[in-house]
């Protein structure tokens, strides 16, 4: 699993309890907040965390190298379409992507940002200002 921004650790830490043994790969370009979300992480006991510099547009992965992403889309990334490409790069065939956007400024253009980076069953779901996006790489 992919987790992208380190911020408040809690994406990263609910998906590690929710998949189990598996690794939770956290890319943010902050050092201090890798660091942050380490101490968090050992200081509940979790491990299977692998700490990662790198943003949404450039993931230290390689092809094909997870099998789904959870994350919110970061306010400040200008290339979406660069972003949306990215995130196919790392997912394996068949995996889940899985956007949690709290202000719902841009879900339409993300949407149509996954479905020209080839992703299928693009959905956004919308609720109380918060968008839910999810699609799957065939």
């Amino acid at each position: 699993m992919l987790a992208v921004g380190a911020t408040d650790g809690l994406l990263a830490l609910a998906a590690l309890e929710r998949i189990g043994d598996g690794w939770v790969h956290v890319v943010d370009p902050s050092v201090p907040a890798l660091e942050d979300l380490e101490r968090r992480a050992a200081e509940i006991g979790a491990s299977g965390i692998a700490y990662l510099v790198g943003g949404l547009c450039v993931l230290p992965l390689p092809d094909a190298a997870v099998d789904a992403v959870l994350t919110r889309p970061p306010a400040n990334v200008e290339d979406r379409d660069e972003a949306a490409r990215e995130l196919y790069r790392v997912l394996r065939p068949g995996g889940r992507l899985s956007l949690v956007d709290a202000t719902d400024h841009d879900s339409d253009e993300l949407t149509r940002a996954l479905q020209n980076a080839g992703f299928a069953d693009v959905q956004l779901e919308r609720e109380r200002g918060v968008a839910f996006v999810r699609a799957r790489r065939p």
